[in-house]
């Protein structure tokens, strides 16, 4: 039931004006138990798309002084994963 896939659900929800100028942002949450010693360990891996519709041939970050004096705008795929410290 909770494991339906959905190719229009699950795909890129930037359309129209929104894939020159937006971003999309999620991430899912996870819990896994440590080989050695069981112990359970929650992990995150999150996902953020920047103006898909401007790609180029490499990703364009806009923060460089280059692509901003050049006026472009960003447009990139970022992957992200990692824990958080439980202490």
């Amino acid at each position: 039931m909770f494991n339906h896939h959905d190719i229009i659900r699950d795909s890129c929800m930037l359309h129209g004006p929104l894939a020159h100028h937006g971003y999309d942002w999620w991430w899912h949450s996870f819990t896994a138990q440590d080989a050695e010693t069981g112990e359970d360990k929650p992990f995150f891996i999150e996902f953020y798309v920047c103006n898909p519709a401007l790609a180029e041939e490499e990703p364009v970050l806009g923060q460089l002084p280059e692509n901003r004096a050049a006026g472009k705008k960003p447009s990139y795929l970022m992957v992200k994963a990692g824990t958080w410290h439980l202490g």
